[in-house]
């Protein structure tokens, strides 16, 4: 869009498609580092002191990327609680129900 730092967010599948249509012309380009810059910690995650869950969405449009990296860290490690949901990356939008019932779970 005019600016080498911004990008085009990816392709994003919902499974409602009046939430696509109304999510489409609101999405924005993202700077392009939220893409290639890792995040850096003083110390590994694992070792401050709160929980951990990664809620993987099985659906995931990039197998093998970094999101199926970080999954297949937290199923493993004893560290994190590991969860699945059948949908694409936008589970907020895609799985409302389903998500709020893990986070209450989580919680409670």
């Amino acid at each position: 869009m005019g600016s080498s730092w911004l990008v085009p967010g990816p392709e994003r599948h919902y499974d409602d498609p009046a939430e696509a249509a109304w999510s489409a012309p609101r999405r924005s380009p993202q700077p392009v580092r939220t893409f290639t810059e890792p995040v850096r910690l003083s110390r590994p995650l694992e070792q401050w002191p709160c929980g951990r869950t990664f809620v993987r969405a099985t659906r995931e449009d990039v197998a093998g990327g970094a999101f199926t990296a970080a999954a297949d860290r937290a199923r493993t490690s004893d560290a994190w609680c590991y969860a699945e949901i059948d949908t694409h990356h936008l589970v907020p939008q895609n799985r409302p129900r389903e998500l709020v019932a893990l986070l209450l779970d989580l919680a409670g």
